[in-house]
């Protein structure tokens, strides 16, 4: 990969033709259209290596982040030592307000990323997600989401380097960041913060993690891009009664609501790991924490690979780049700011997910070939729903929701930890019952691709075998391929993206993506903020760090602020 990262194209007078490339007998591209861009090896690296018709992100582009990033970290230790050079105090409330924003480094950082990231990653993706042939589909919709949304999430995340914010999501707000440097008005000192966050303070005060920050928070945080695509496909194999079967693990909200709520208030715990150690000692936590990293770990790798199935085949380039860049994004944000960032990015995805499937469900009903001839609640496959199991779904789902699953998952029980007992606990009750319903409706998007796995496969409209239509009708599409990708799950999320998409309009395939990436990233940003917590606090607690002042060893909790040091973060 690198070898052919480091090549370039040779100069040439005019571009390549389809019939000039080798082993014209073989080659699925020889009726194409060529690019001007194009040259000979171009077009042979991207039918060798990205598989076919998958258009995805070329190795040279992957080298080229790293080389922007190590830019911006060049840049970065500059602006650092301008401002140790000529003692730039921190911007203060007196100050004007062009005056507040040149004394702030945290400001030019940002500056500095957004005009690198804008001027040197627009150039390599316009020219890495394009396909040479014009008649091939490629993902440049897709791609340029995802830069864009993971830009804005990064830029405007929060950077914490005290425990209070990056363990407990606490400290200074955006509405009074905002009040700082654009009205003037003073920010809170580490001592109101710290009051506020460790119950030492009377007064509820802006700035705490209230209902409308971890409500928003508990529910997409739990809507992961893989339960979005369970749940499709639950759809596609039992219709909507699939989608009650997936809601029913949603029960966990409610159970670990009350439990966090009883370890509170009644027992005084501050943290799911210390209600275990204290009630089952070192064998019992060592066990739990192992449980969790496997849970967590299983949380990172299946939402990667549900975006990826958005990006291309599995194991092709876009599958694999899409999987890697939606991973790194939130591992980025969270390094920066930890839960105070992961909370933050949640209340506007928690909006934007919302939204998004309010229009794809719009759109579908703008489908006229779905709508004239079945609704999701009415259809009925010809050959009828897989089985009648879905209960057996459904009652699994509420045993373990019960029983076991919220309380291995610290994605959901950190934020039961979080603002006031009170506050957590309607937090938990309205946000799942907004995820279940959520979950609920997804299941409409399996059938609607269900509906169209069967009607495009049906002899009376393109008969599709092999990818091709082999008995078209005057019902089957002309200026597209419906079979080309026809799903062997009839409940692929991905492939009703892709008919939605061109029975309505393409924008909408990228809005399923949108929700899907929102999904994805809003779940990774809380795995990587509990792993964080994991490691640093609960196995970092039997390390006696610096800044340790406890007499005895054990699992530190994110309120213990006077014993988590540097060395923790």
């Amino acid at each position: 990969l690198f070898l052919r990262a480091q090549r370039r194209p040779s100069l040439r007078e005019s571009p390549p033709r389809s019939r000039d490339l080798p082993a014209m007998a073989t080659n699925p591209y020889a009726n194409f259209t060529v690019r001007d861009r194009c040259t000979m090896e171009d077009m042979a690296r991207e039918t060798g290596w990205t598989l076919g018709y998958d258009v995805g992100l070329p190795a040279k582009q992957l080298f080229n982040i790293i080389y922007g990033t190590v830019i911006y970290i060049i840049l970065c230790c500059v602006i650092h030592l301008i401002f140790l050079q000529k003692g730039i105090p921190a911007p203060a409330a007196s100050d004007i307000f062009l005056r507040r924003l040149a004394k702030s480094k945290e400001f030019w950082y940002r500056v500095t990323f957004f005009v690198l990231t804008v001027v040197w990653g627009t150039f390599n993706l316009e020219r890495s997600c394009q396909s040479c042939w014009e008649e091939v589909d490629d993902q440049c919709g897709n791609w340029r989401l995802m830069f864009w949304y993971g830009l804005a999430l990064i830029i405007s995340s929060n950077i914490s380097s005290r425990p209070i914010e990056f363990y407990m999501g606490e400290g200074v707000s955006y509405m009074q960041t905002w009040r700082f440097y654009f009205r003037g008005k003073p920010l809170p000192t580490t001592a109101e913060i710290d009051a506020i966050a460790t119950g030492q303070s009377a007064e509820v005060r802006e700035g705490n993690v209230r209902f409308w920050t971890l409500m928003p928070s508990v529910f997409i945080t739990w809507i992961f891009a893989k339960s979005i695509f369970n749940s499709a496909n639950l759809g596609g194999m039992y219709g909507m009664w699939g989608g009650v079967a997936y809601a029913s693990w949603y029960v966990s909200f409610f159970t670990a609501g009350i439990v966090c709520y009883l370890l509170r208030v009644r027992f005084g715990h501050k943290s799911m790991s210390s209600a275990v150690y204290k009630n089952y000692g070192v064998v019992g936590i060592l066990f739990y924490s192992i449980c969790i990293c496997f849970r967590l770990f299983n949380e990172i790798w299946s939402n990667a690979t549900v975006i990826g199935s958005f990006y291309g085949s599995s194991g092709s380039s876009g599958y694999w780049g899409a999987c890697w860049l939606s991973t790194l994004i939130p591992t980025v944000y969270v390094m920066m700011g930890g839960m105070r960032a992961s909370l933050f990015s949640d209340v506007f995805q928690a909006l934007f997910a919302v939204v998004f499937l309010i229009v794809v469900l719009s759109a579908i009903g703008t489908d006229k070939t779905f709508t004239d001839n079945t609704d999701a609640f009415s259809y009925m496959p010809a050959e009828g729903w897989h089985d009648d199991g879905w209960w057996a779904c459904f009652v699994g789902g509420v045993m373990q929701g019960v029983l076991s699953y919220p309380f291995f998952d610290p994605v959901l029980t950190d934020r039961g930890f979080l603002g006031t007992p009170k506050t957590m606990l309607l937090s938990f009750t309205v946000g799942g019952v907004i995820a279940a319903l959520f979950i609920f409706l997804y299941a409409v998007i399996g059938i609607y691709g269900t509906y169209y796995h069967e009607y495009f496969a049906r002899s009376d409209v393109c008969g599709c075998n092999g990818g091709l239509p082999k008995a078209p009708s005057a019902l089957c599409p002309t200026d597209w391929n419906p079979c080309s990708r026809l799903s062997s799950t009839n409940g692929d999320s991905a492939f009703a993206a892709w008919v939605l998409g061109h029975q309505t309009t393409p924008v909408i395939e990228v809005f399923m993506n949108f929700i899907m990436i929102t999904a994805s990233m809003s779940t990774l940003d809380s795995t990587f903020t509990s792993w964080a917590k994991l490691v640093s606090l609960e196995f970092g607690g039997w390390l006696k760090l610096a800044g340790d002042n406890r007499s005895f060893l054990g699992p530190l909790r994110p309120s213990d602020i006077r014993n988590i040091g540097e060395k923790h973060l």
